[in-house]
């Protein structure tokens, strides 16, 4: 007679020499799966599969194993009702407090420690209460099921079709091979919007030094997307994805036209950056020079915690730098305004700290041009910024609330652009400046001297993912002519 489905559970669960192996996936695989499905973004790599296997499972696996060799033969009732479910216990807590805050201080340590005393204390009072919470661990796993199989359907049917360039641009050949420096000050809003509306800043001051310093100002330039990642894939893709990338950082440092196109070219390629935000998923690295190396990065980072001052290393590696050079340059300041809503303050207040955020901004930028222009005066020379600052709203993730208000939009998007050409000299066609997913392109375009390039734009209509206030859906939000539009991509 075949026994009840839970006595069936309960018999496999009593087996001694399979309890640390069951316990091992219990503990761990849970916290994993929720780290995982809650930060795909910033851990879908094989570095991070095998830093999960071991450290989540095989590790604390081996832990619970060598405890029941040692106590099997005289203590082993011991190990199964206090030391097994203790351990158990200390290593589930510790791993939900990791998966949760990326980091455990000393009050959450001896919360878990008390937690797990707890557990042992009840599991020897209690038959079967060991296994019963097993089996919850397990159903726990259970829960993140839907996200998983979301997850493998994403990689299961996803296409890099969208990768593909309509024409032969990866094979442009520069006629001029000046060192080309490409700033981006996040969330910078462009100059011809800080002046009014939510903003309502006067930053004259900056912009007239860029124009003493020779430098071309782009007004009503905007970003296409509304976060770094979809933008800075977007832009060094030189093509749209609607929001529909499975791996951001992978473009941006792997699957890089761009990067290969200066390669292809002769030029070293330099990516500098404050945080390693844009490494956390240890892409492959096609940039001959980073000046953060994955190793100095933590698994569980959200790459906001490590920082590097870029005038340093660029002074370093500028010493040594010989023939054509590319420089990708990336700081968080001005930033945008809070991205929670639990986190947000008055939009006033919020408003404010752009602005003075916007101020260190101007400062830094001053120094670092001026670095750049001492040492080469023709190199060609670009701010431009990822997305707007969202000043205006309660907070940034409020952009995925549909509105009709214009200021509401602009805000999201509008992003800074200005160009100092070499010899002073912008090309006839700079008016085609309108979106950053054209933006090397058109670049490319006047060092290859091939107005062919410029055939083939990518349109320059802004992005949105509606979550609320209409049907979900990914939307064109700002027309190529800059009208405020709502038009749903199939």
């Amino acid at each position: 007679m075949t026994l009840p489905f839970k006595k069936q559970i309960r018999n496999f669960l009593s087996k001694d020499k399979y309890l640390p192996l069951i316990a091992g996936l219990a503990s761990g695989l849970y916290p994993w799966a929720f780290y995982y499905t809650n930060n795909f973004n910033f851990v879908n790599s094989w570095d991070h599969f095998f830093f999960f296997l071991t450290r989540f499972v095989l590790f604390p696996t081996v832990v619970y194993y060598l405890y029941y060799f040692v106590m099997r033969k005289k203590h082993l009732h011991l190990y199964t009702t206090i030391v097994l479910p203790f351990l158990n216990a200390l290593t589930f807590f510790t791993l939900v407090m990791y998966a949760l805050y990326a980091s455990v201080g000393y009050k959450k340590v001896a919360l878990v420690i008390v937690l797990a005393v707890l557990v042992a204390i009840l599991t020897r009072l209690v038959k079967n209460l060991f296994s019963k919470l097993l089996v919850i661990q397990f159903l726990l796993l259970i829960t993140t099921a839907y996200l998983l199989a979301v997850i493998a359907k994403q990689y299961l049917f996803y296409s890099e079709d969208w990768l593909k360039q309509p024409d032969a641009i990866e094979q442009v050949v520069f006629k001029k091979t000046p060192n080309i420096y490409v700033i981006q000050p996040d969330g910078y809003t462009n100059f011809s919007e800080l002046g009014k509306g939510f903003y309502n800043f006067d930053n004259s001051k900056f912009e007239l030094w860029l124009q003493e310093n020779n430098f071309v100002l782009y007004p009503d330039f905007r970003s296409n997307y509304n976060s770094t990642l979809h933008s800075n894939s977007s832009l060094f893709a030189m093509k749209h994805h609607h929001y529909d990338v499975l791996d951001e950082r992978k473009v941006i440092f792997d699957k890089n036209p761009v990067v290969a196109i200066f390669k292809n070219n002769g030029y070293k390629t330099h990516f500098l950056a404050e945080v390693p935000y844009l490494l956390t998923n240890r892409p492959k690295i096609n940039f001959d020079y980073t000046n953060f190396k994955l190793k100095d990065i933590p698994y569980l980072s959200k790459g906001l915690d490590s920082h590097r001052v870029i005038l340093e290393d660029f002074s370093e590696i500028a010493k040594e730098a010989t023939g054509k050079n590319f420089y990708f340059f990336e700081k968080l300041l001005p930033g945008h305004i809070t991205t929670y809503k639990d986190q947000a303050e008055s939009k006033e207040a919020e408003r404010e700290r752009y602005l003075e955020n916007l101020v260190h901004a101007n400062d830094w930028l001053q120094k670092l041009i001026q670095n750049i222009t001492e040492n080469d005066p023709e190199g060609l020379i670009v701010i431009v910024a990822d997305h707007g600052g969202f000043v205006g709203l309660k907070y940034s993730l409020q952009s995925n609330t549909y509105t009709t208000n214009r200021d509401n939009i602009y805000t999201i998007f509008s992003a800074a652009l200005a160009i100092k050409w070499p010899e002073n000299s912008p090309p006839e066609f700079d008016d085609s400046f309108k979106s950053s997913v054209n933006l090397f392109r058109i670049l490319f375009a006047y060092l290859g001297e091939d107005l062919s390039l410029l055939k083939n734009l990518q349109d320059d209509t802004s992005y949105i993912q509606i979550k609320e206030g209409a049907p979900k859906g990914v939307y064109g939000y700002i027309d190529g002519d800059g009208n405020i539009i709502l038009k749903e991509i199939k």
